[in-house]
């Protein structure tokens, strides 16, 4: 399962291997899926980028597909737009299960222009956009309109907005085990539980793990957490936050 901490360390690996690489070619093998093909030190790179609701997900792949042979109108508006575009960055939008590619690109008129492409790994919600250097949405893989969601939507010339964030913390923010007993301690429910409900970017199989971690039984409640268990627990959290 990938979440917010799962994602970290995936774009850290993805800039890494990827920034200042260009994009040869720009396939879209599936209806919600895409394949980008990179050419960045000295090597052919196959980025994929899913945004199935069953397993969304980004990582490097040595496989290829078989294309459809007339390619989407979405593939054929990111070839315009990135087709030969240079990868500036590659990173995580705060603890959110998103990545942004910021690519930059000549246009029609000879002018220098950076681009986004936002990646959203939420399931059923997954998508893939395009934006512009202001935040304006130039399309996706899935355009979302009032008709579907009256929280979000996501279709062209809209600015792009980040989905709600439930009012969770940020686990990298996070200073002190003292800190940590007092958000975990309004929580009435087991440890893992109260794990998962306070922080972004944590999963149920991550909470789980923490707790494993420590040494603690993640279905206990959190009024059994002693003050060494909020030390253990704390500096558990400090080495995911590196």
């Amino acid at each position: 399962m990938i979440d917010g901490i799962v994602l970290k360390n995936i774009a850290y690996d993805l800039n890494d291997k990827l920034v200042g690489g260009r994009v040869d070619k720009i396939t879209q093998p599936e209806r919600d899926e895409l394949l980008i093909h990179i050419r960045a030190g000295g090597k052919k790179q196959r980025l994929l980028l899913s945004a199935q609701a069953s397993m969304p997900r980004v990582h490097l792949t040595y496989k290829n597909k078989v294309n459809p042979q007339t390619p989407p109108s979405f593939c054929m508006l990111l070839r315009k737009y990135i087709g030969n575009g240079r990868i500036l960055s590659i990173e995580q939008l705060g603890m959110e299960r998103i990545i942004k590619i910021t690519l930059e690109q000549l246009n029609e008129l000879g002018d220098l222009c950076r681009y986004g492409l936002i990646i959203e790994i939420m399931g059923k919600h997954s998508n893939i956009i395009l934006v512009n250097d202001q935040g304006i949405v130039l399309d996706s893989i899935k355009r979302i309109g009032y008709n579907i969601s009256s929280v979000r939507q996501v279709f062209p010339n809209k600015t792009y907005e980040l989905p709600p964030n439930q009012d969770k913390k940020d686990i990298t923010l996070l200073t002190s085990a003292r800190e940590l007993k007092d958000d975990l301690s309004i929580f009435n429910d087991d440890i893992f539980k109260g794990l998962y409900q306070l922080f972004t970017g944590i999963s149920p199989f991550m909470a789980n793990h923490i707790c494993f971690t420590c040494g603690i039984d993640s279905n206990s409640h959190i009024e059994s957490l002693t003050d060494g268990h909020y030390d253990l627990l704390f500096k558990t959290i400090e080495k995911i936050q590196k």
